[in-house]
């Protein structure tokens, strides 16, 4: 428990990191939990002359949706600016994250409930089969 003077959040938030869902989303990753106001504004991310077209915010995460997708095989900078924290500190100039759909132009792999995933971003490594009672055809252990 502190008991001291109140800490007052004078920093404004920063991008720190981007994820590469799918050649059409993207993950943008503050340094602090933002205001949904201001994150939710498509107008706020650009690529080149493209902005968001759907952004959804939960704490520190802003999850975009570009139309028409990106294309595969390509280094991108996306430009971010506007962006609020919870104590009103709006982000100063535009913070600029590179990033690059390298490996995203293969078949995509959709699962119910989960995010879409792309070639080569899922590694199955091994296999356990259930051996009891043995299927035939297995070779013997």
């Amino acid at each position: 428990v502190y008991m001291g003077a109140q800490i007052v959040d004078m920093v404004p938030p920063s991008g720190v990191g981007i994820s590469v869902y799918s050649l059409s989303t993207l993950g943008v990753q503050f340094s602090e939990v933002v205001s949904v106001t201001s994150a939710m504004v498509g107008a706020n991310y650009s690529i080149g002359s493209e902005v968001a077209d759907v952004v959804t915010v939960s704490g520190s995460m802003a999850t975009l949706t570009f139309l028409p997708a990106l294309t595969a095989e390509t280094n991108y900078v996306i430009s971010i600016s506007g962006i609020q924290d919870m104590s009103g500190n709006v982000m100063t100039g535009t913070a600029t994250l590179p990033f690059t759909t390298s490996g995203l132009g293969g078949t995509q792999i959709t699962l119910p409930g989960v995010r879409t995933f792309s070639s080569r971003e899922i590694v199955i490594n091994e296999i356990m089969a259930d051996i009891n009672p043995a299927p035939s055809g297995l070779p013997p252990v």
